[in-house]
């Protein structure tokens, strides 16, 4: 986790060292949710506590720290990084996107709504007519 605060951005936004921090997000997020689980119960115990501030601190220090420098070494080499266009774009697409997924799919960051698609009145697939 250290080299995530430390490191340039250039560096630690890589594919082959974020897919490290994806990792072990994932497993941080897998142990606390098994504490938290009430047949085990011990997301208060020494060990909860210590995954707790590292999930912490990675949405609320690393995750916001990396996308800024992001955003501005993009703008310094004329790329609009929310746009996700170019390589710092590209990068920051990655980080925030799949760090929101794993959130999201462990319960620590509220899920997306997606708005429900509508069918086109009338629609019938080729294949149906006739049925």
């Amino acid at each position: 986790m250290n080299f995530y605060e430390k490191a340039e951005v250039e560096l630690s936004s890589n594919t082959q060292n974020t897919e490290d921090l994806f990792a072990v997000t994932d497993a941080i997020l897998k142990m606390y949710t098994t504490l938290e689980d009430p047949k085990v119960h011990a997301e208060k115990s020494a060990f909860g506590i210590r995954l707790k501030k590292n999930i912490d601190r990675i949405y609320k220090k690393i995750l916001p720290s990396m996308s800024s420098k992001l955003i501005a070494i993009g703008n310094e080499n004329g790329e609009d990084v929310r746009m996700r266009i170019g390589v710092y774009g590209q990068r920051f697409d990655s980080i925030t996107g799949n760090l929101k997924a794993i959130g999201e799919h462990y319960g620590y960051l509220p899920k997306s709504v997606m708005p429900n698609a509508e069918p086109a009145p009338n629609t019938t697939l080729p294949m149906m007519q006739g049925q």
